[in-house]
Protein backbone atom coordinates (compact mmCIF):
# COMPACT_ATOMS: atom_id res chain seq x y z
CA UNK A 1 0.00 0.00 0.00
CA UNK A 2 2.89 2.80 0.91
CA UNK A 3 3.98 2.14 -2.94
CA UNK A 4 0.98 3.45 -4.55
CA UNK A 5 0.36 5.97 -2.73
CA UNK A 6 3.74 7.05 -3.46
CA UNK A 7 2.68 6.64 -7.35
CA UNK A 8 0.12 8.91 -7.06
CA UNK A 9 2.35 11.43 -6.37
CA UNK A 10 4.51 10.72 -9.62
CA UNK A 11 3.62 12.27 -12.84
CA UNK A 12 3.73 10.17 -16.24
CA UNK A 13 6.43 11.56 -18.86
CA UNK A 14 4.31 9.89 -21.34
CA UNK A 15 1.51 12.31 -20.59
CA UNK A 16 3.42 15.58 -19.44
CA UNK A 17 5.05 14.82 -23.62
CA UNK A 18 1.53 14.46 -25.00
CA UNK A 19 0.37 17.92 -23.44
CA UNK A 20 2.93 19.87 -25.02
CA UNK A 21 1.24 21.72 -27.82
CA UNK A 22 3.75 22.22 -30.55
CA UNK A 23 2.39 24.46 -33.90
CA UNK A 24 5.57 24.40 -35.74
CA UNK A 25 5.89 20.53 -36.78
CA UNK A 26 9.75 21.29 -37.49
CA UNK A 27 10.02 21.94 -33.58
CA UNK A 28 9.78 18.15 -32.85
CA UNK A 29 13.12 17.63 -35.33
CA UNK A 30 14.61 18.61 -32.03
CA UNK A 31 14.29 15.09 -30.86
CA UNK A 32 16.20 13.44 -33.54
CA UNK A 33 19.64 15.52 -32.61
CA UNK A 34 21.84 14.55 -29.18
CA UNK A 35 24.68 14.87 -27.96
CA UNK A 36 27.68 17.90 -28.23
CA UNK A 37 25.32 20.18 -31.12
CA UNK A 38 24.34 23.41 -29.94
CA UNK A 39 21.06 24.22 -30.30
CA UNK A 40 21.37 27.15 -32.63
CA UNK A 41 23.35 25.13 -34.82
CA UNK A 42 20.77 22.48 -34.66
CA UNK A 43 17.72 24.86 -35.67
CA UNK A 44 19.76 26.09 -38.57
CA UNK A 45 20.42 22.23 -39.68
CA UNK A 46 16.28 21.84 -39.54
CA UNK A 47 15.78 24.90 -41.50
CA UNK A 48 17.92 24.11 -43.56
CA UNK A 49 16.93 20.30 -44.92
CA UNK A 50 13.30 21.51 -44.71
CA UNK A 51 13.33 24.36 -47.44
CA UNK A 52 11.92 23.25 -50.35
CA UNK A 53 14.64 22.40 -53.74
CA UNK A 54 12.12 21.59 -56.16
CA UNK A 55 11.04 25.22 -57.92
CA UNK A 56 7.48 23.88 -58.16
CA UNK A 57 7.56 23.43 -54.67
CA UNK A 58 9.82 27.14 -54.30
CA UNK A 59 7.14 28.76 -56.53
CA UNK A 60 4.16 27.48 -54.25
CA UNK A 61 6.03 29.07 -51.03
CA UNK A 62 6.32 32.58 -52.96
CA UNK A 63 2.82 32.61 -53.52
CA UNK A 64 1.33 31.85 -50.63
CA UNK A 65 4.25 33.50 -48.50
CA UNK A 66 4.99 37.16 -50.53
CA UNK A 67 4.96 39.15 -47.35
CA UNK A 68 7.96 36.69 -45.82
CA UNK A 69 10.02 36.97 -49.37
CA UNK A 70 9.27 40.61 -49.42
CA UNK A 71 10.59 40.41 -45.51
CA UNK A 72 13.46 38.03 -46.00
CA UNK A 73 14.80 40.67 -49.45
CA UNK A 74 14.73 43.62 -46.80
CA UNK A 75 16.14 42.07 -43.98
CA UNK A 76 18.98 39.66 -46.13
CA UNK A 77 19.04 41.95 -49.06
CA UNK A 78 18.79 41.08 -52.38
CA UNK A 79 22.27 39.87 -52.53
CA UNK A 80 22.04 38.07 -49.51
CA UNK A 81 19.30 36.47 -51.04
CA UNK A 82 21.16 35.28 -54.37
CA UNK A 83 20.07 37.93 -56.81
CA UNK A 84 17.32 35.14 -57.71
CA UNK A 85 13.94 34.78 -56.59
CA UNK A 86 13.72 31.25 -56.20
CA UNK A 87 16.85 31.69 -53.53
CA UNK A 88 14.88 34.73 -52.14
CA UNK A 89 12.27 32.39 -51.76
CA UNK A 90 14.32 29.65 -50.31
CA UNK A 91 15.66 32.37 -47.69
CA UNK A 92 12.11 33.03 -46.81
CA UNK A 93 11.10 29.71 -46.09
CA UNK A 94 14.05 28.99 -44.31
CA UNK A 95 14.06 32.17 -42.09
CA UNK A 96 10.24 31.12 -41.66
CA UNK A 97 11.19 27.81 -40.27
CA UNK A 98 13.62 29.23 -38.02
CA UNK A 99 11.49 31.25 -36.03
CA UNK A 100 8.65 29.37 -35.83
CA UNK A 101 10.98 27.02 -34.19
CA UNK A 102 12.47 29.66 -32.05
CA UNK A 103 8.91 31.11 -31.86
CA UNK A 104 8.11 27.71 -28.85
CA UNK A 105 11.58 27.16 -28.69
CA UNK A 106 11.00 26.31 -24.63
CA UNK A 107 8.13 23.92 -25.21
CA UNK A 108 10.27 22.03 -28.03
CA UNK A 109 12.97 21.83 -25.46
CA UNK A 110 10.41 20.51 -22.94
CA UNK A 111 9.45 17.88 -25.93
CA UNK A 112 13.09 17.17 -26.21
CA UNK A 113 13.54 16.36 -22.88
CA UNK A 114 10.21 14.41 -21.82
CA UNK A 115 11.78 12.08 -25.19
CA UNK A 116 15.01 12.08 -23.79
CA UNK A 117 13.82 10.78 -20.37
CA UNK A 118 10.92 8.15 -22.43
CA UNK A 119 13.43 6.82 -24.87
CA UNK A 120 16.86 7.07 -23.68
CA UNK A 121 16.63 6.82 -20.20
CA UNK A 122 13.64 4.75 -19.80
CA UNK A 123 12.30 6.57 -17.51
CA UNK A 124 8.45 6.11 -17.12
CA UNK A 125 7.29 8.64 -14.31
CA UNK A 126 9.03 11.29 -12.67
CA UNK A 127 8.24 13.58 -9.22
CA UNK A 128 6.22 17.20 -9.41
CA UNK A 129 9.62 18.20 -8.09
CA UNK A 130 11.55 17.13 -10.84
CA UNK A 131 9.02 18.35 -13.44
CA UNK A 132 9.51 21.70 -11.77
CA UNK A 133 13.29 21.42 -12.30
CA UNK A 134 13.18 20.51 -16.32
CA UNK A 135 10.49 22.93 -16.96
CA UNK A 136 12.59 25.76 -15.27
CA UNK A 137 16.02 24.81 -17.59
CA UNK A 138 13.57 24.71 -20.93
CA UNK A 139 11.86 28.36 -20.17
CA UNK A 140 14.98 29.43 -19.87
CA UNK A 141 16.70 27.93 -22.66
CA UNK A 142 19.55 29.72 -24.19
CA UNK A 143 20.13 28.74 -27.72
CA UNK A 144 23.98 28.32 -27.27
CA UNK A 145 23.53 25.74 -24.85
CA UNK A 146 24.57 22.07 -26.46
CA UNK A 147 21.91 19.47 -26.46
CA UNK A 148 24.27 17.56 -24.21
CA UNK A 149 23.75 19.70 -21.38
CA UNK A 150 19.98 19.05 -21.48
CA UNK A 151 20.79 15.97 -21.43
CA UNK A 152 23.29 15.68 -18.86
CA UNK A 153 21.06 17.24 -16.46
CA UNK A 154 18.26 14.95 -16.69
CA UNK A 155 20.80 12.22 -15.95
CA UNK A 156 22.27 13.89 -13.30
CA UNK A 157 18.62 14.50 -11.82
CA UNK A 158 16.90 11.17 -12.65
CA UNK A 159 19.12 8.71 -12.10
CA UNK A 160 20.54 7.41 -8.68
CA UNK A 161 24.21 7.75 -8.05
CA UNK A 162 25.88 4.67 -7.82
CA UNK A 163 27.74 4.99 -4.17
CA UNK A 164 28.59 2.12 -3.71
CA UNK A 165 31.05 1.71 -1.04
CA UNK A 166 33.60 -0.93 -0.41
CA UNK A 167 33.38 -2.50 2.64
CA UNK A 168 36.34 -3.54 4.16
Amino acid sequence: MENSTENKNMLSVDELKGAITLNCDYSRNLCDYSGYYYLCDVISEIADSNTSIYYSDIIKFISENVEKVNDAIEEMGWDGCGSDLYKAGQMAEYLDIERRIYDELDEAMLNFCYNYILYDLEIKEITPEQEDEIESLCYRVDNNATLDTFEDFLKELLTPENDETEED
